[in-house]
């Protein structure tokens, strides 16, 4: 992986090894080259997108989420 960035293969590794300890019901993606972030728009971190099947972002939230975001996005969830 010549064009990874410095520390990305330790990055996917822990990672993987969170994704193992804390089972979750959807997939976590791994944005490598930025296409994600590109797409979207996003370059703040900790940020959260709720992104329906279709592509559609139904809930976007900048910074760490608070109690009503967090009630928000499993609510969205459920439906």
């Amino acid at each position: 992986m010549e064009d990874d960035l410095p520390n990305q293969q330790e990055y996917v590794k822990e990672l993987d090894r969170f994704e193992k300890r804390i089972p979750l019901a959807f997939p976590v993606y791994y944005d490598r080259y930025s296409q994600i972030a590109d797409d979207y728009g996003t370059y703040k971190i900790p940020e959260t997108y709720l992104i329906a099947p279709d592509g559609k972002i139904v809930k976007h939230v900048v910074g760490s989420m608070s109690p009503a975001d967090r009630d928000d996005i499993i609510k969205l969830i459920a439906n």
